[in-house]
């Protein structure tokens, strides 16, 4: 017997391709970062891009690792029991990911000091 590939299965696609399109996303965000940072890099006494790059990059590490997390859950899930099996490399990649959440600063807290700034900015304006 012929055996279809798990992302054949519609119920599959539906659980797999939003958040492999989140991804794609975080690729776009992620290079608008390393622009950034290059930016300030070539010009280091610009305490306004200095800013951005805190600011941006205080967004970006929360949704990010969060992001990981969930999407190797959701391929774990995916497959079933399978998806617990070391060969595949799926329980490996939630080991890797899990701890990413509270590196470089708890996630809740890099988004309240991102809160914080955006109230102050609106306050200004």
């Amino acid at each position: 017997t012929t055996r279809l590939v798990i992302i054949s299965y519609l119920t599959q696609q539906r659980r797999l391709i939003l958040p492999l399109a989140k991804v794609y996303a975080m690729v776009f965000a992620s290079n608008a970062m390393r622009d950034l940072t290059a930016a300030w890099k070539k010009n280091p006494n610009d305490a306004s891009l200095l800013k951005k790059v805190h600011l941006t990059s205080s967004v970006l590490k929360p949704i990010a690792s969060w992001l990981r997390k969930s999407c190797a859950n959701a391929a774990r899930e995916a497959v079933g029991g399978n998806g617990m099996m070391h060969a595949n490399r799926i329980p490996s990649l939630i080991a890797d990911f899990e701890p990413d959440v509270t590196f470089e600063g708890d996630n809740t807290v890099l988004l309240q000091q991102m809160t914080k700034e955006l109230l102050h900015v609106a306050q200004q304006a």
